[in-house]
């Protein structure tokens, strides 16, 4: 476990070090030259498929025109061969006339010429059904051959069927019309005639038609004997399946939808369509129904939504659009909408956000709950106090069996002294204090860490006045245990001892040591040591480990230099950790260090912890720049103020505390004068508590819960102390910010914890920066933004994360969502033409200081639902801006137009019609001129512009005589309908007075 937390601030060292030695500029620097990489490596992918696409798309341009190519040369194949036959001659050479020397070569010749016909018809019609072998005749040939002869009574209609098909079979009445040969007689078939069309002249002279039709006798072959009558086919069903796949054309298999599946391997012809199985597979498809989704974001684009929800995005703009939400597929809408769709559609959706960066970081730092591998088991702190010269450091000299009273001044002791002892073989702190009153402010430095305090009273004095003030003093310090030490025994007797422990439990009375061992001993004899032994013994045991979570904070209560090794400083560890290397912050000065050692009671370690005795020798510091009240603190985690907000609690036995009251400081090490400024009320009295602010005259730095002492100046007398809440407060400016500081210091006063704590700080800020923030609650930014990310989540803190992160309250979004919607509601009245404010203007109005910003502020606005924010223009949610360009250019193209027209003036709807230009854009226009004083109605509501006003002053005061109406309408060459409201307006104005049917002009 030790190892993985030490990897674990290994990175965190890491990570500091790259942020503080610029070294994220390089790394940016790097990742922008691996996306410049990335986008060529894009790019040179993107050619080459490119190329690839293009070869694969011409090398099957090649293919199919290589499958053209030879689909033409096995048709010319087949023509050639079909043709053959026909153009052989015949063996025998006698002519015709001479019937018996024709039938030598009959036999031979259909050996000749059905082969290759024989061998041609399975590749045109591989889908014709082939007769059985038992159906062969004789000679060999095929059943195909013999089936034609069988059908050639059908020859004559069946070549009318070719010839409605197939243009090249007409022919076939030729042949079929054509004669027997003289002499000739059907060979086998007895004394029958030949019928018509099986004589030889019906062959025709040109090549053999292509097609399905069976090929008529020759007379040769009607002249063999009649081989056995094979099983007649069913022509006709055969028929209409070839006529079937012959007269489909592409515009019929497209409308059928017929795709290359549909097609047989030799793609000769096409299977039936299957809509059925396709209707099957529909069927057997199983639907899950959805009853949860999980949503990451708060705003859904409409396409991640409709996966989510199994619909599509269209049904979900339809459900929309019911609602009166007009949506596009491509649009985006907020989780409430997207989970009223869900609902009813019986869906749960559950919105989980996605973590953050700051999330992810924070991870690493484990959880905010304490852990207890955040806690480090380190020897109980016993801090001794008492009066000067009551015995504490000769009673520790007893206990470590040393001599430390010998070596210094009068017997005094003047510096706190840190031993450790074991007792019972469990180690021991032991803090010893300085007695005297001179030595108060260093005596409550020990007393800071303290387990267990010890109150030591000589039997020969018994209880002095600094007693009581030390007792005062850890009472106000929130010390909880602890005992009571009555020293000298040797030099009373016991009736003197006896009046000694009464005046000391008197004294205890209603303190944290009322109940507690009042132990007797002689630090000179011995008496009574053991006896305290074991009463620590079991003190210590009930003491708790240390809690090393927060930011490292040490008052320093010495400095000085080591010849060989720089500035050491010595002090006692309140908060967190501290290594070897780690880089520190000298307060208030804000000096920056680094950790060169660290050494703990005179034992050198590389880690030092809250509670313990720590000297830390520093680099690159000089021994002017530290001295003691000074604090040595983690980097960027704490801030100097002269305002703490503050608990103060008066003691019984004191005078009244005043507001205003200036008084002596006493927090960590640092010793001040500050002022009480007292919140509500004139004065504390003694034994009450208040809340109050310490305006100090020099700088502080303190940690959140340390105590303090206010002594009065003079004389020095503890009366006061208690909590520091806030260790950087502001001054209220009136009584409003009074108020809500009360509140927000009665809840801090609760101790809650660390993301009450910051709530209650946005909450009263209202407005303020995470980095102070984190500052003010002394932990870091990665702990603070994970802290405030469920509040986040919840709408009550809204976070601006451009540049420098930002936190607001929900408070102050409302106030400033209510000043700029009010702007806003102004800013459209006035200029209803504009799509919105300028962001620069929005900053203006809501008093904010940087531009960035309040783009930040606005883009928080829209996701809220107050405003909506594009190009850089806020406008209110349900304003809707038109196109500003389109109304400059119509107002243009409206000046255009009637000064074009002179003094043919054109009345507004005579405008509106000639530009076709809407009710409400013409109105919008007419108010905009107007506003600006460009435009003028006149009688008749006629368009007056500027330059035509001009020029007909112009034309007025150049006309030779009267100026009466026919003169005017002669001048500006228009008719009675114009000139008499141009008059009547320059009438109106004062330009023109009216006498009888004439017109003056006024000289101004």
């Amino acid at each position: 476990m030790a190892e993985k937390k030490e990897v674990q601030f290994e990175n965190i060292k890491n990570l500091g070090a790259l942020l503080k030695e610029n070294g994220m500029a390089a790394l940016l620097e790097k990742l922008k030259s691996s996306e410049e990489s990335l986008a060529a490596v894009r790019k040179s992918l993107a050619e080459k498929a490119k190329a690839l696409t293009e070869a694969r798309l011409e090398r099957e341009k090649e293919e199919r025109e290589a499958e053209a190519r030879a689909a033409e040369a096995a048709e010319a194949a087949a023509k050639a061969e079909a043709a053959a036959p026909e153009s052989v001659p015949e063996p025998a050479p006698e002519p015709p006339v001479q019937p018996a020397p024709a039938e030598e070569p009959a036999s031979a010749a259909p050996v000749k010429h059905e082969e290759p016909a024989a061998q041609e018809l399975p590749a045109e019609e591989p889908a014709r059904e082939q007769p059985a072998p038992a159906q062969q005749s004789e000679t060999g040939r095929e059943p195909a051959r013999d089936g034609a002869r069988e059908n050639h009574r059908d020859a004559g209609a069946r070549g009318r069927e070719g010839a409605r098909r197939d243009a090249p079979r007409e022919p076939r009445r030729d042949r079929d019309s054509r004669p027997p040969r003289q002499g000739q007689t059907a060979q086998g078939l007895g004394n029958r005639p030949v019928r018509p069309g099986q004589g030889p002249q019906a062959r025709p002279n040109g090549p053999r038609p292509q097609g399905g039709a069976p090929r008529p006798l020759k007379p040769f072959e009607a002249a063999r004997p009649a081989a056995p009558a094979p099983a007649k086919p069913a022509p006709k069903k055969k028929d209409k399946a070839f006529e079937e796949k012959k007269s489909i054309s592409k515009r019929a298999l497209v409308k059928q939808q017929v795709t290359v599946a549909d097609f047989d391997e030799n793609k000769t012809g096409y299977r039936k369509l299957r809509p059925a199985k396709k209707q099957k597979q529909v069927q057997n498809e199983q639907f899950v129904k959805i009853e949860h989704a999980v949503i990451t974001s708060e705003v859904i684009p409409l396409k991640v939504l409709s996966e989510k929800l199994g619909i599509s995005a269209i049904e979900i703009t339809k459900r929309l659009f019911k609602e009166g939400i007009m949506k596009t597929i491509n649009d985006s809408i907020d989780f409430d909408t997207a989970e009223y769709i869900a609902s009813d559609l019986g869906i749960t959706l559950e919105l989980k956000l996605e973590k953050t960066a700051e999330d992810v970081l924070a991870d690493a730092f484990g959880e905010e709950e304490e852990d207890p591998s955040k806690l480090v088991k380190r020897p109980p702190v016993v801090t001794v106090m008492g009066h000067v010269d009551h015995g504490k450091t000769s009673l520790l000299d007893r206990i470590r069996k040393t001599n430390v009273t010998a070596g210094e001044a009068g017997g005094i002791t003047q510096h706190i002294g840190a031993y450790q002892v074991t007792v019972g073989g469990k180690t021991i702190t032991f803090l010893d204090t300085p007695g005297h009153a001179a030595f108060t402010a260093m005596r409550m430095r020990g007393a800071q860490a303290t387990d267990i305090a010890v109150i030591v009273i000589a039997a020969d004095d018994g209880v002095m006045p600094q007693t009581r003030e030390h007792l005062a003093i850890l009472s106000l310090l929130g010390i909880k245990n602890g005992l009571t030490v009555i020293n000298k025994i040797d030099l009373v007797d016991e009736e003197m001892l006896e009046m000694a422990v009464d005046d000391a439990k008197s004294l205890l009375a209603g303190t944290f040591l009322s109940d507690k061992p009042v132990i007797p001993v002689s630090a000179f004899t011995g008496k009574g040591i053991e006896e305290l032994k074991r009463a620590l013994q079991q003190m210590t045991e009930k003491a708790g480990a240390k809690s090393r979570k927060g930011a490292f904070f040490l008052p320093v209560d010495r400095a000085f230099h080591i010849s060989g090794f720089g500035t050491v400083v010595t002090g006692t560890a309140i908060n967190g950790e501290i290594h070897e290397g780690d880089e520190v912050e000298v307060m208030p000065r804000g000096i920056l260090s680094k950790v060169r050692s660290i050494q703990v009671h005179g034992a050198s370690v590389s880690t030092a912890t809250a509670g313990q005795r720590v000297a830390a020798n520093l680099a690159g510091i000089s021994l002017d720049d530290v001295k003691r009240g000074d604090v040595v603190t983690a980097k960027d985690c704490f801030t100097a103020s002269k305002c703490l907000d503050v608990s103060v609690r008066l003691l019984p036995g004191a005078e009244p505390l005043k507001h205003w009251q200036r008084l002596r400081l006493h927090v960590g090490t640092t010793d001040t004068v500050a002022r009480v400024s007292l919140l509500d009320r004139e004065q504390v009295l003694p034994g009450e508590s208040s809340a109050a602010q310490l305006i100090t005259e020099d700088p502080v730095v303190a940690s959140v819960d340390s105590c303090f002492i206010l002594r009065t100046y003079s004389p020095l007398v503890t009366v006061a102390g208690g909590k520091i809440l806030m260790p950087a407060g502001e001054r209220p400016k009136n009584r409003q910010m009074k108020a809500a500081l009360l509140e927000y210091l009665d809840k801090l006063s609760e101790e809650p914890p660390l993301k009450e704590r910051l709530l209650a700080l946005i909450s009263y800020r209202g407005i303020i920066t995470a980095a102070d923030a984190a500052r003010m609650n002394e932990v870091s930014l990665v702990e603070l933004m994970r802290a405030v990310s469920p509040f986040e989540a919840r709408a009550e803190v809204g976070v601006i994360r451009g540049g420098e992160a930002v936190l607001l309250s929900k408070r102050k979004i409302e106030e400033l969502g209510e000043t700029l919607t009010k702007a806003l509601a102004l800013f459209h009245g006035e200029h209803p033409e504009r799509k919105g404010m300028p962001a620069e203007e929005c900053a203006k109005v809501l008093d904010l200081q940087e531009t960035k910003f309040t783009r930040e502020l606005l883009s928080l606005f829209e996701k809220q639902g107050i405003v909506k924010f594009a190009d850089d223009r806020a406008r209110l949610a349900d304003f809707e801006p038109f196109d500003e360009e389109l109304f400059s250019a119509n107002v243009a193209a409206l000046k255009k137009y009637t000064i074009q027209l002179g003094y043919s003036m054109p009345s507004i709807e005579e405008a509106q019609a000639a530009l076709s230009f809407t009710a409400e854009e013409m109105k919008r226009i007419i108010a905009y001129l107007k506003e600006k004083k460009e435009l003028a109605l006149i009688t008749g509501a006629f368009l007056l512009f500027p330059e035509i006003e001009a020029d007909f002053k112009e034309k007025l005061t150049n006309i030779s005589g009267d100026i009466t109406l026919a003169a005017v309408r002669d001048a500006t060459g228009s008719s009675r309908k114009y000139a008499l409201p141009l008059l009547e307006y320059f009438d109106s104005k004062g330009v023109t007075r009216r006498v009888g049917d004439k017109r003056i002009l006024i000289k101004k």
